[in-house]
């Protein structure tokens, strides 16, 4: 997921491990916005699995079930969903649900990403909310750290601290991802600074974004089981303001 700087260019360019990304980047954008919509026919399908198994099981396969869909989105949105996002390109009217194709706002890559991942939210309107109200409406109400002063020693320090997973991260104007794998802190989100000016995947405290960010409230995508069970029972995730 780390991003590779290659040269002084005009504009930074930037190569991803990740295999679906090198798939998906040679064969061409018809071909990605095949595939990509095969992905949510997929993802549709295997969450139906999960709401038909929860229907016939008892409370405790139920907990089960939810830690098993935590499980299911992050390891599909962080190796296979964003990676077809990389490269999109940012505007800060951009509403595309096309990868690829058309541009694509900071608020708008994080609802969208997560309504093709199935969970039931308003990608408009949560959309074009302050980064708070976006991590109170999926990670949950009170679940909100915040770290002031650009302290970006203390936002290292405590997402160090925090289990391996999927954080969203609001910034003075801005919102995006936070994947923590061991030691590794990136941050993916629609870049609008300029020179780079799209989806990307890198070092969370090497960001000029974050490094320009006086505040940073940070939420747990996957400590909010309740939303997990909505995503099970697809059920509609209502704005929390």
């Amino acid at each position: 997921m780390l991003v590779l700087l290659l040269g002084c260019t005009k504009e930074r360019t930037y190569k991803y491990a990740s295999p679906v990304y090198r798939q998906v980047q040679d064969a061409g954008q018809a071909h990605k916005e095949q595939q990509y919509t095969a992905l949510k026919s997929r993802i549709k399908y295997k969450q139906q699995l999960f709401f038909e198994e929860y229907h016939r099981s008892g409370e405790e396969h139920r907990k089960v079930l939810v830690n098993l869909a935590k499980k299911y989105v992050y390891t599909v949105l962080t190796d296979t969903v964003f990676p077809y996002w990389y490269d999109t390109k940012w505007d800060y009217n951009g509403t595309t649900e096309t990868p690829g194709k058309g541009k694509i706002a900071c608020g708008y890559f994080v609802t969208t990403t997560l309504k093709h991942m199935g969970f039931d939210i308003n990608r408009v309107k949560l959309a074009q909310q302050a980064s708070s109200k976006i991590i109170k409406t999926i990670c949950g109400k009170n679940k909100t750290h915040i770290i002031s002063n650009n302290d970006i020693k203390q936002l290292e320090k405590y997402m160090l601290s925090r289990e391996d997973g999927l954080y969203i991260i609001g910034l003075d104007n801005h919102v995006g991802f936070i994947h923590k794998k061991g030691k590794v802190l990136s941050i993916i989100h629609s870049n609008g600074i300029r020179k780079s000016m799209q989806v990307v995947s890198e070092p969370l405290t090497k960001s000029k974004l974050v490094l320009r960010s006086n505040a940073f409230y940070i939420g747990s995508i996957l400590d909010n089981s309740e939303v997990f069970k909505k995503w099970i029972l697809k059920n509609k995730i209502e704005l929390q303001v």
